[in-house]
This record gives structure tokens, sequence and C-alpha cells, in this order.
């Protein structure tokens, strides 16, 4: 059986019919005008749904439901049914009427949803804005996306990612309709664009990221980022870091207070993690796999051919280091010339190094090794005074 307290918008609905509305009197129309006997259903509805925001969220939001929804029809009485009432000689009595109601219930609506964001157990996905706040909301965010955009395609060395930013937002706001918590998200998230301003690739992925830009067209974009990335180290295990190092990254950058993007079901960083540990598990399978088979198996993992050094690993990262400052290895940036090492070198300990390990313990050379370092170096001298005498 239907509450009481929702019996007044169906007769609501009933009463403000273009088909009834035109039929009823001057004086009947005056009395609904006046919206009296609706201020005072309303009180009542409204009392009753602060009750169930605390007592029970769900029907609440079930409640409110049915309040948007009488809404919409309500708007599309007045928008879309013009022509059943706009020649009737009391359309301008209809016109007032129409939105003398909308405007009532919209106000109701918006005081319960501000009571409501109190209440953490109020799930706004599940709510959508009203046809009739919808129309100003979309255009708004439109204009002021539009002119982002025009600024940022102009600032930014970037303007293809800026498309696809927009694209999606764009496409967001052409739905067939807007939750509250898309609208917050959105109103937020173009209203720190404007502040931030990004300039580059970089500062525009890290400002998505941060804000849970979880559009599928984004992820896949940093999932071939991640693989290309994860793709470029020949070792198995130099793979492996690559991973754990971009799972790091991945959560300090993923976090934001507490936004949730409205593009997926699923939050940006639960995608990105996801791929990430179904990369961890087949790396670490083609380990096992590897390391199990026969020494004389060409197709075991390619360590045996790597160059053995007769350092320890720190010690290798800082003869290396000693190298790029002398000038040996040019324009090369330092991250390409520890892969190159790590990549065709070994130590007696450690048969696979990883990059970012060794460019790493490079900076952190005990003095003892520094000291063994320098007598490398001498016989290196003695032996080129040698030779050229």
């Amino acid at each position: 059986m239907k509450s009481t307290s929702l019996c007044w918008l169906d007769c609501l609905e009933k009463d403000l019919f273009p088909a009834n509305l035109v039929q009823l009197s001057c004086s009947a129309l005056i009395e609904l005008k006046s919206g009296e006997y609706l201020q005072r259903r309303a009180r009542i509805f409204r009392q009753k749904v602060i009750t169930q925001i605390n007592v029970s969220p769900k029907r609440a939001i079930a409640n409110m439901t049915q309040l948007i929804s009488k809404s919409d029809i309500v708007y599309t009485y007045f928008v879309e049914y013009r022509a059943a009432w706009s020649a009737s000689s009391k359309s301008d009595v209809i016109v007032d009427i129409y939105r003398h109601t909308l405007a009532m219930m919209q106000n109701l609506l918006d005081d319960l949803v501000h009571i409501a964001r109190r209440n953490d157990r109020i799930k706004f996905a599940q709510l959508h804005l009203t046809k009739y706040e919808c129309s100003s909301v979309v255009k708004h965010l439109r204009t002021k996306l539009f002119e982002l955009k025009r600024t940022l395609d102009v600032a930014c060395s970037d303007p293809a990612l800026i498309g696809m930013v927009s694209a999606e937002i764009k496409s967001l706001l052409f739905s067939s309709s807007i939750t509250y918590s898309a609208h917050w998200y959105l109103q937020h998230f173009l209203n720190a664009l404007e502040r931030y301003k990004p300039s580059t690739s970089a500062e525009i992925i890290l400002f998505l990221c941060e804000r849970d830009f979880n559009a599928p067209v984004f992820f896949k974009l940093l999932r071939t980022i991640f693989h290309q990335a994860i793709e470029r180290q020949i070792d198995l295990r130099a793979q492996l870091e690559i991973v754990y190092m971009l799972e790091d990254t991945v959560k300090g950058a993923c976090i934001h207070s507490g936004m949730q993007g409205p593009f997926a079901g699923i939050s940006l960083l639960k995608q990105l993690l996801s791929y990430l540990a179904s990369k961890q598990t087949t790396i670490q399978k083609r380990i096992e796999l590897l390391g199990n088979q026969p020494h004389n198996d060409p197709g075991r993992v390619a360590t045996d051919w790597r160059l053995q050094v007769n350092f320890s690993v720190p010690l290798f990262g800082y003869f290396i280091r000693l190298l790029i400052a002398v000038g040996i290895f040019g324009e090369h940036d330092k991250v390409t010339i520890f892969q190159f090492f790590a990549q065709h070198f070994r130590t007696p300990d450690t048969v696979s190094i990883s990059p970012g390990s060794l460019q790493r313990k490079s900076r952190n050379v005990e003095q003892s090794s520094v000291r063994s370092m320098r007598k490398t170096l001498k016989n290196l001298e003695e032996l080129n005074n040698r030779s050229l005498w």
C-alpha cells in the first residue's frame, strides 16, 4: 500500500495534467496557484523524509526519487504538452501554476538533498537531477567547459589529451539524465581545472588521476603507457620491479579528497591496480616457468649472456655515476644509461640487476667502497701511464 505521504504527489500529477487543468474554473485555478495545500503537504513530506534519512536511508532515497519523478512529469506537462493548454484563455494563470509548482518542488528537493549530504549512507549516484534543474546546470557546465578548453588549447602542449577530457565530459552532459554525484563531480573538477591549468601531458595525467577521471578511454591510455614502460625492460625481474614501482605511483596519485568519477562503475585506482596485478601474475609465472627449465635450454631467462663486472651493485652504480659525471655518455639521460647497464651487465652476487635499484644504490656507497674505487682508478691510471711510455 502506498504511503499517505506520497498521495499528494499522485494528486498533484492528476490535477496538473493539461486536459484537467484547462477545465478548472478561474477560482479553482487561483486557489491552486496560491499553493497553500501544496505547501502543507510538502512540509509533512519534508519532515517524514528527514526522519528517514537518519533511520532508513533507502526509504529516504525512494521518496526523494518519487519527488524527482513527479517533478519531471510536471515539467513534461509544462514544456512538452504546451500545445494542450497554451490556447486556453487561462494560459497565463496555468503558466504561473506550473512555474510555482516546479519551483516549490525543486526547493523542497534541494532542502532534502542538503540535509541528506551530511549522511554518508545516502547514495547520491542513485538520484538524478530533475529536468527542471538539469537544463540550467548543463548549460552552465557546457559554457564553463567551452571556455576552459579554449584557454587550455592555447596554453597546453597536449591539446589532444585536453580534447579527450572535453569529449568525455560532453558525453556525460549530453546523456539522458545526470546524477547528483556526477553534477558535483563535474562542478568540482572544472573549478579545479580552472585553478590548476595544467600545461604538459604529465601534469594533465596527474591531475586526472588525482581526481579519479575513470573514463574507459583514459584507462586505456594509461594501460598503454604502463605496458610500454614494462616491455622496455628485457629482463623479467626488471619488468617486475617496474610493475611494483607503477603500483606505488598509482597508489600515491589516485587519492584526492575522496572524489569518485562518474564515468564508470569502478574507480580509476581499482582499474589500474587490477591491471598491474594481472601483469605481476603473468610475469611471475613466466619467471617460474623459465627458472624450472634445464640450463642448456635456449628458452631459459636471458641472464647467462650478461657480462660480469667484479663490483658490488652499489659500487657498480657509483662507477656509472663517475662515467656520467665526466661526460663519457654525452646527452643521454641518466635513466636510459642505468637501464642499459642493468640489462647488459651482472655482478658476482646479482644475476639480474634492476635499473631503479642500480641507480638508487649508486647514491648510497660506503666509504670502504669509495676507497676500493679509488684503488681501481689508480690502477687504471698506472696502466695508462705505462701504455704512454
